[in-house]
């Protein structure tokens, strides 16, 4: 359950936003949490940023001097500056965070393919609507949404806390479930979970099979069901939706049909914004299936390339033709990212070809960047280049400086 008491930390902007509620960890993430996008603005200044000979570049384009390289205090916001698991067990994977008031969890930024628990600790985006227990945020923020994929099945559903409201927020009345002038979206809640207080508005069944019967009556005619009413928790772009035909079921409900009745089917692209210096607008009439989003190889939230890669604006991308030194276009799918991430261990492209194709990016490396890239494996490879933030646990100090064979990796800046 998500703490009723629990406020949700929001950032402070420029301007009063009234839209949503942001963590200051979403500015510059590379996503539009705002339907103007205007705090992604200027963030490629970041993307090209250049640091002095004696300091080391953050992922996310900041600057330490480099005597706190590598000294087991993590100076990088991202923590890129320290030995990855070293680092992590250090701070316990931020998972304390929720008790305590520390510089360390205040600053700790999340990364692009992490999802801000608010207090310093990140955990998986694709993570966001699974039964995780043990990669959530320990405030419970992560339950926003997804109540009911946490009810446990063979305890009495009274006081669980499996229902959930419009702002995400789970309780245990159904009355306190939003509704848009029917019973269709309380009969969703009430036939997914059996929870005892729908017996209030009479939609308590005695088996799923029989609720999911009074759920196409409640919801018949609509091919589309609004997973949270009137609200775009996801994105202001994206409508997240219960498809009719997910409650069409012939067969007895197992678990694993009933973990998908509960999950929402579709995200349907809605609105107008700017994508590459131009205006696209989508209807909602387009819509990705819930699998080809959550069940995919995607490094990180689609959502924003998925809105303008549907019309191909990614092919006028104003970085790439217009700063060519910094900027290279992925291929084929078409992104422009900095050539500070090409090599860094983070896939950047959705199909990972900055992480891949050693042969084909090899001229695009960023001089500045091989000080901190190593080869492991054989000079000859294609791939296996790695920043010493994802060394192992035996690396041996001296070798920085010295570019000699430890476990098989070497400094790229020597064998160039």
């Amino acid at each position: 359950m998500y703490p009723e008491g629990r406020v949700l930390p929001c950032y402070e902007l420029l301007d009063k936003n009234t839209e949503r509620c942001l963590d200051y960890r979403d500015i510059c993430d590379g996503e539009w949490d705002l339907k103007d996008g205007k705090y992604e603005t200027y963030c490629d200044w970041l993307e090209t940023n250049e640091c002095e000979l004696n300091e080391f570049r953050c992922r996310n384009g900041f600057c330490i001097d480099r005597q706190f390289f590598f000294d087991g205090e993590a100076d990088c916001l991202d923590l890129i500056d320290e030995q990855h698991h070293l680092i992590q067990e250090k701070y316990n994977n931020f998972s304390t965070c929720y008790e305590r008031a520390t510089i360390d969890c205040d600053e700790h930024w999340c990364n692009r393919e992490e999802i801000s628990c608010g207090d310093g600790q990140c955990f998986p985006w694709y993570k966001q609507f699974w039964y995780a227990p043990y990669d959530s945020c320990k405030n419970h923020q992560s339950n926003l949404y997804k109540c009911s994929i946490h009810q446990y099945q063979d305890k009495d559903s009274t006081n669980q806390f499996v229902l959930r409201r419009n702002d995400g927020r789970c309780t245990k009345n159904i009355l306190d479930v939003q509704e848009d002038g029917s019973l269709c979206i309380r009969m969703i809640q009430c036939a997914v979970t059996r929870h005892s207080s729908c017996v209030q508005l009479g939609l308590l069944y005695n088996t799923t099979e029989e609720a999911l019967s009074r759920v196409k009556h409640e919801c018949q005619g609509r091919k589309h069901i609004e997973y949270t009413f009137g609200i775009r928790f996801l994105s202001p772009f994206v409508d997240v939706v219960y498809s009719f035909d997910q409650f069409n079921h012939s067969q007895a409900i197992n678990f694993f049909a009933l973990m998908i009745l509960k999950q929402h089917a579709l995200f349907c692209f809605v609105g107008t914004r700017q994508c590459h210096g131009i205006q696209i607008t989508h209807n909602g009439s387009i819509c990705i299936p819930y699998d080809d989003i959550y069940e995919r190889d995607f490094p990180y939230p689609p959502f924003d390339y998925l809105f303008c890669k549907l019309t191909n604006t990614f092919l006028f991308s104003n970085h790439c033709q217009n700063d060519s030194e910094y900027f290279i276009r992925c291929k084929p799918t078409g992104e422009c990212i900095s050539k500070h991430r090409l090599f860094d261990g983070f896939p950047d492209c959705l199909n990972f070809t900055d992480e891949k194709n050693y042969i084909e990016v090899n001229a695009e490396i960023l001089l500045s960047s091989t000080r901190d890239r190593y080869r492991c494996g054989s000079v000859n490879i294609t791939t296996g280049m790695v920043m010493r933030y994802f060394l192992g646990k035996n690396f041996i100090e001296n070798s920085f400086e010295t570019g000699q064979k430890i476990f098989d990796c070497n400094l790229l800046s020597f064998i160039l």
